[in-house]
């Protein structure tokens, strides 16, 4: 089965993550949007700060994984 994209316009490149044989197999942004969870086919859990797409933090021997976010009721967003 082919997946046909429609080119949604020009963008600019923010990062670019070129770690082959990596793919990304998920991803779930935090709520607040500072953070995004993402895994990948090598079995690693990765946490990138959102806006400038650096990775903060890397977990491996995940396989399989997948990214959620859980928000917790009352939360004021900044950790409390």
């Amino acid at each position: 089965e082919t997946l046909a994209l429609q080119a949604a316009g020009e963008t600019a490149c923010v990062r670019v993550f070129d770690d082959y044989p990596r793919c990304f197999l998920s991803a779930a942004a935090e709520p607040y949007r500072r953070w995004i969870a993402v895994s990948d086919s090598l079995g690693r859990v990765l946490l990138l700060e959102a806006r400038t797409l650096v990775i903060l933090r890397v977990w491996k021997g995940y396989r399989d994984a997948q990214c959620a976010w859980i928000d917790q009721d009352g939360a004021d967003g900044e950790g409390g």
